[in-house]
């Protein structure tokens, strides 16, 4: 749960002394990094610029003197990530220098992992991302599949011809042993791939959830670095699984095996905020946005949420789309209201549709849900090498994060542009706007169509 302490009203105070004694106490707390008993964590918005080592004295002086410690100061924002005693936090809300303290939220994982394990010989095309028609912006020439391979036959006995009919038909049997052996469905397989489409080459795509599994074989090549704000390291390994389930549906590589993303040549930044039990901090998610954009990143997607709002997360998400980011995240799976931060109108709040084009029962809806995406029995990659079906809103915004990033490599990066063109766009299903928003996200539209004009 979040709480939260908004100061009261006061009457005029000395702007300068009273930040200059913030600050200087901030300064303080960094260097002794004193700690009370019983401290909880606290997000605390500081009035005026943020922090700068010239106006140093306040807020410091009063944490020190509630044997507080300071954790993070955000760049992002002016807000300090500090730890207090329980009986400070009222008094300091009091300070004419504090805008808000809250206490520092948990999110999670909107859904647990999937847990029905695949088994992929050839590389498949998921349904979600066809629905979408993200192959046709790979290639815009209509892929074939090996499903043309079995007209091959039917040409041999039209010609007459024995060798032919007997090759063909040997060739009809090995095919249909082969599909009933490995599957139902065909492979991805192309005969004339165009290189004039778009896959989302050199894009940067920040991933704030569980991590992933680098050495995925359709990962792989995705992933150019990261960090673990869990474990304080620059190594985010996916210890749970929904990292790794986010990444596959939103860019696993086209490289002859698993299944293929979104935006298969999209780069990922990948950052660990959820630990093994797909849950975190409000503080972390807010530090991973920082992170994201100080290192190019130009769309986040954000697989995690809260029921609860917080004025800090709110502020961060406000400055990364100020920063010309584009934010997705998933709208939750409680069959209720859209969480946080997909409920902020900075963020695109996506909800999950099933093949049938029906709202998936436990995607959450409401008016925040601006578009809906395929979010049911999804294939994707997995930890250790591995293959899951998955299932919920997490991978319904990551087949929007994906279309963002195949717009992007095609030439069109201003965020305003992009959210104006995705809803403009969106194929309507016919399902209320508080389930679908503008539509069902239509990649092959947004990169290939008409544009839409930038609202």
């Amino acid at each position: 749960m979040t709480a939260q302490l908004e100061s009261p009203e006061r009457g005029p105070a000395n702007p300068i002394l009273t930040m200059r004694s913030l600050f200087a106490s901030l300064l303080l707390l960094l260097a002794f990094g004193l700690t009370g008993q019983g401290a909880s964590r606290v997000l605390i918005g500081l009035e005026g610029e943020p922090l700068a080592p010239e106006a140093a004295t306040a807020l410091a002086n009063e944490l020190a003197t509630h044997a507080g410690r300071v954790i993070h100061r955000y760049a992002l924002v002016n807000v300090v990530l500090a730890e207090l005693p329980e009986e400070a936090i009222a008094e300091l809300a009091e300070s004419p220098a504090v805008r808000f303290i809250e206490r520092d939220g948990e999110v999670a994982a909107p859904e647990p992992a999937g847990a029905q394990e695949l088994k992929l010989t050839w590389e498949w095309l998921p349904w979600g991302v066809e629905r979408i028609g993200a192959d046709k912006v790979h290639h815009p020439p209509e892929r074939a599949s090996a499903a043309l391979l079995l007209f091959l036959p039917l040409l041999g006995f039209s010609l007459g011809l024995a060798r032919l009919r007997r090759a063909g038909l040997a060739l009809l049997l090995a095919l249909s042993l082969a599909l009933l052996l490995f599957g139902c469905e065909p492979p991805y397989i192309r005969i004339r791939p165009n290189s004039q489409g778009y896959a989302g080459a050199g894009v940067r795509v920040a991933l704030l959830d569980s991590g992933i599994d680098p050495e995925h074989p359709d990962l792989r090549g995705s992933y150019i670095g990261g960090y673990d704000f869990v474990n304080g390291d620059s190594e985010p390994w996916d210890d749970n699984g929904h990292g790794t389930e986010v990444a596959g549906i939103l860019a696993a590589r086209e490289n002859g095996t698993g299944v293929v993303g979104v935006a298969p040549q999209a780069e990922l930044l990948v950052v660990k905020i959820l630990g093994q039990d797909a849950r975190g901090a409000i503080s972390d998610v807010i530090r991973g946005l920082e992170w994201a954009v100080q290192r190019g990143a130009e769309v986040v997607n954000l697989s995690l949420g809260t029921p609860e709002d917080s004025p800090a997360l709110r502020e961060a998400v406000r400055a990364a789309w100020e920063a010309g980011l584009v934010l997705v995240a998933a709208a939750g799976n409680e069959s209720g209201s859209v969480l946080y931060p997909a409920a902020y109108p900075e963020v695109l709040a996506v909800s999950g549709i099933d093949r049938k084009d029906r709202l998936v029962w436990s995607s959450n809806f409401g008016p925040e849900v601006d578009l809906a995406a395929p979010g049911e029995e999804l294939p994707t990659s997995y930890p250790r090498g591995r293959y899951r079906l998955a299932t919920g809103t997490s991978f319904a915004a990551a087949h929007v994060t994906g279309t963002v990033a195949l717009l992007i490599s095609s030439g069109i990066r201003e965020n305003r542009a992009i959210r104006a063109r995705l809803e403009g766009t969106a194929e309507d299903l016919g399902l209320p706007r508080q389930q679908q928003g503008a539509g069902l996200v239509d990649a092959a539209r947004a990169v290939l169509g008409e544009p839409a004009e930038a609202r």
